[in-house]
């Protein structure tokens, strides 16, 4: 028996797949009980925005999902993410800020954001 996947798994295929519209879709609407979903639907769907080239609207998202965050990787993801965009819009000092901060997190405390991180700074 086959088990539904629920819309996180379905917005990382989706990534996986390049198909970046769909994880905005896939997530835009849905909602999470769960703090953690929560903050990693957010982290999915602003990755999907960048990659989409809409760093606009990766910016409130983030914003709005940071007071959630616990822990290093996932204060570490938001901050990068973050960084990276408002530096794509007309915040870049504060984006290159929030990347440098981003980086200096990664090495200790989320090396697994490394390669990440170094993408988009």
């Amino acid at each position: 028996m086959r088990h539904a996947l629920g819309p996180l798994d379905e917005a990382r295929s989706a990534w996986n797949a390049g198909e970046y519209a769909r994880v905005v879709r896939l997530l835009s609407g849905a909602v999470f009980e769960r703090r953690d979903e929560r903050v990693a639907a957010a982290h999915w769907q602003a990755r999907a925005l960048l990659a989409l080239d809409r760093p606009e609207e990766a910016a409130p998202l983030l914003q709005r999902v940071s007071k959630h965050a616990q822990g290093a990787a996932e204060t570490a993801a938001g901050t990068m993410l973050l960084g990276a965009s408002l530096a794509r819009t007309n915040r870049r000092e504060q984006g290159e800020a929030l990347l440098d901060q981003a980086a200096s997190l990664v090495p200790r405390s989320a090396p697994q954001l490394a390669a990440e991180v170094a993408y988009y700074r």
